[in-house]
């Protein structure tokens, strides 16, 4: 079957909930055909009907979703209410510090943080990693593909960048626009960026959301000036979180979740996509888990209330005390190079390739 050809699927609607169309695709990164079905499982988070496959190329070893929807429902995925695409969503971990009466608790009183030993407990536990933004003077420029509402584009602007942003999701694009912010409507490979302008290109766990990512990536690359940045997350598909947790494991995120990487993948696509100084930070960060024992217990019991708690957790920042109890274990499992969340970092280089 070529790239070009695709099967419509299922087309229809289940009250506001549409049935997506959907498509056979090749590998997204080797083109090749052959594959094998890794994992299967529903729209656990948003509840879009049908059930999604992840396959694994059996050239590449890259996992992919097949069969995926086609470009045009692709928006249909997001419904009113993801996460993400709330403002103050911001991929940066924030801790839930002021109890509900407004009371500052004692840990964050300001004798309590003059001293040096708990300041650095509490920045080393709560510090994901999740985010990393290049040194150096103001009046640089940058993208961010997929920056919904533009939080982190107004971070850039208040930091000195001139941030532009990119978004599929028409709605989201227009609230950005409304904070006075300049974003496109389209994907990396819908839209024609200026070449080589670019001080940094940021991606937060955006690119696993994108149908062609190897073309992505190179335009990413066109776009950097020399030396420039392209800093972006994913989830890690070869982690322990993964085989534990299966389709409920929240860095699956079916039918969302086009493409699943492992850090191997990547740094196979980075570099033949001319990038160097490529770095793979494991994240040390617990979210998933909560999100995806959330969904687990939620499956096998509607009203279970851990389950409710653990999901509102998630998506609504957990509070301090979960941090002293699963905040080492993630730095752990982040050592062990297990964590189930990565950030990249990737140059381009001050000197093109002959």
């Amino acid at each position: 079957m070529s790239p070009a050809h695709f099967a419509i699927v299922e087309s229809s609607i289940a009250g506001d909930r549409p049935w997506l169309r959907m498509r056979e695709v090749p590998c997204p990164l080797c083109g090749s055909a052959r594959r094998s079905k890794v994992m299967e499982g529903p729209d656990w988070y948003y509840e879009l009907p049908g059930s999604f496959v992840v396959v694994q190329c059996a050239e590449c070893g890259h996992a992919y979703l097949n069969p995926s929807p086609v470009d045009e429902d692709l928006a249909l995925c997001y419904p009113t209410g993801y996460s993400a695409h709330r403002s103050g969503q911001a991929e940066t971990a924030q801790v839930a510090e002021m109890p509900a009466a407004g009371r500052r608790p004692w840990y964050l009183a300001g004798w309590f943080r003059m001293i040096p030993g708990p300041r650095w407990l509490y920045r080393w536990l709560t510090d994901s990693k999740s985010q990393f933004v290049p040194p150096g003077p103001a009046g640089r420029r940058a993208l961010e593909m997929g920056c919904a509402t533009g939080d982190f584009l107004l971070r850039l602007n208040k930091e000195g960048w001139k941030a532009e942003g990119l978004d599929i999701v028409q709605p989201v694009v227009d609230v950005a626009r409304a904070r006075g912010l300049n974003v496109l409507l389209g994907d990396p490979t819908s839209v024609e960026l200026p070449r080589g302008v670019y001080d940094a290109v940021f991606g937060w766990m955006v690119v696993e959301h994108l149908p062609r990512p190897r073309q992505a990536v190179q335009q990413a690359f066109e776009a950097l000036c020399a030396g420039g940045w392209f800093c972006f997350s994913v989830p890690n598909f070869a982690s322990w979180e993964r085989r534990l947790w299966a389709s409920h494991w929240k860095g699956a995120d079916l039918p969302r979740h086009l493409q699943h990487f492992t850090p191997s993948i990547l740094r196979t696509l980075l570099v033949d996509a001319g990038f160097v100084d490529v770095q793979i930070i494991h994240q040390p960060s617990f979210l998933y888990w909560l999100g995806s024992q959330g969904s687990r217990l939620k499956a096998k019991n509607a009203k279970s209330r851990l389950g409710e708690t653990l999901l509102h957790w998630f998506y609504n920042n957990p509070p301090l005390w979960t941090y002293f109890v699963f905040g080492p274990l993630a730095h752990l499992s982040a050592a062990l190079k297990q964590s189930g969340r990565l950030t990249v970092l990737a140059r381009k280089p001050v000197e093109e390739r002959p």
